[in-house]
């Protein structure tokens, strides 16, 4: 027989799903959340008339968690152009995505824009990214990392420093590829298989999709976890007990813990620790007319010489127009980069605006009007093999369950796959 309680602690996008898949399997649940917003890191604010997205994110539509939980046509998505312009020596040079067009990847070999020979040697992998039968287990674990891959695949060290290095730092949050190489080919596939895209109403569109397919009864705003308990043997009683932070005390036969590694740790000081990527998005405002040409295509600039703040750029409203006012475009600079996060605001975003002089001019600069500076200090677990192999079990237990992007692949996907993965098992005790 099924648990008849179920309690679920933390309202981001793994809690949400774990809710949506306890209804969808008629246990009886509850889901606490500290704050007073549901979502987590997926989120979306309106500031004067502009759509700001939390960080810098894109909904990769190739994910096979999407399937059954998010309807994509509603989210009306506009999707970013697959490829990049990497801007070196004081120029920018327009590349394809070869693992998304290998083809055009080949084609960007000879005019020039990336080595023949590093074409035709990352042309197999593209091949099979877009169109092999089987997708690499987003869960899994090579061992060693992205950049080890890529050596071995004998990618030249230009091309791995001046594409694959800001690109994919930009999807990590981590500049040196020191993520696990079966993640960057999980990747790898949902690039080849898939669009980047931005929903209509921003981000936080997809956690509204979420909360939408859940009734609000079962929820319990602004009622933090303070402590769990074992209570009983869970046969002819209660197995947990959650203490709140409103002096609620909610017994159950099965706890989701999903919360971060830091918030899960609170609760279980058994956890390991878990290392973080941090990132700060600078948001300019700028007039329509006075928007550099580069940046009016639905296209990442990569920061191709290293020589940072800002990894990658684009304007939010050449993807989704209605981001901002008519007339008005927005510019997003992405940093990851530890050093340059230490930064205070200002000093920060005047780095970052002298970057962007020598990317484009001065002159063109001077009419950017800082907007906004968003910084995520936890933004994603960090994703080496040594992290992956140190991941708590997703099972604790007794009826104690972990979901989370840092029990799982650090993206919306192991997200949304905890919660699910969570909720199965819950179904399952005392079957």
């Amino acid at each position: 027989m099924a648990p008849n309680k179920v309690v679920i602690i933390g309202g981001g996008v793994a809690g949400l799903c774990a809710a949506i898949h306890c209804q969808r399997r008629g246990l009886d649940w509850t889901l606490i959340e500290g704050s007073d917003r549901l979502g987590g890191r997926v989120a979306t604010r309106m500031i004067d008339g502009c759509r700001i997205d939390r960080g810098f994110a894109v909904l990769l539509t190739a994910y096979p968690e999407l399937r059954g939980m998010i309807d994509l046509e509603q989210l009306d998505l506009r999707t970013f152009q697959s490829g990049a312009h990497i801007q070196r020596g004081g120029a920018f040079v327009r590349v394809a995505n070869p693992l998304r067009h290998p083809i055009r990847g080949v084609i960007s070999a000879l005019t020039g824009a990336i080595g023949a020979t590093d074409a035709f040697r990352i042309l197999p992998v593209a091949m099979r990214a877009a169109f092999g039968r089987s997708v690499i287990d987003p869960d899994a674990s090579y061992g060693f990392s992205a950049r080890d891959l890529l050596r071995r695949m004998k990618v030249s060290e230009q091309l791995i420093d001046q594409f694959f290095r800001p690109f994919f730092g930009g999807v990590f949050l981590d500049g040196t590829l020191g993520s696990d190489a079966a993640a960057f080919e999980f990747r790898l596939a949902m690039f080849a298989r898939g669009a980047a895209a931005l929903p209509r109403e921003g981000m936080g569109a997809i956690a509204q999709q979420l909360i939408a397919q859940i009734p609000n009864e079962r929820i319990r705003m602004r009622t933090a976890a303070r402590e769990i308990n074992r209570v009983g043997d869970g046969a002819t009683s209660a197995r947990w007990r959650v203490t709140t932070n409103v002096g609620q005390a909610h017994d159950a036969n099965a706890i989701i813990i999903a919360l971060d590694a830091d918030g899960a740790r609170s609760l279980l000081p058994s956890l390991p620790l878990r290392a973080w990527c941090s990132t700060a998005a600078i948001t300019w405002r700028v007039e329509s007319a006075q928007l550099p040409f580069p940046l009016r295509e639905p296209i990442l600039l990569l920061d191709g010489d290293g020589d940072g703040p800002v990894n990658h750029l684009c304007s939010p409203t050449s993807v989704v127009a209605g981001y901002a006012p008519e007339g008005t475009s927005l510019i997003s600079g992405n940093v990851i980069d530890p050093v340059s996060l230490e930064l205070n605001d200002e000093d920060l975003e005047r780095s970052a605006r002298s970057q962007m002089s020598k990317w484009f001019s001065a002159e063109s600069t001077r009419g950017w009007n800082l907007f906004c500076i968003d910084r995520i200090r936890h933004a994603l677990p960090r994703q080496y093999p040594q992290d992956f192999a140190a991941r708590p079990k997703m099972d604790q237990g007794d009826g104690l369950f972990l979901a989370g992007d840092h029990v799982a692949d650090g993206s919306i996907n192991g997200a949304m796959r905890s919660g699910r993965i969570a909720a199965e098992a819950v179904g399952a005790l005392g079957r």
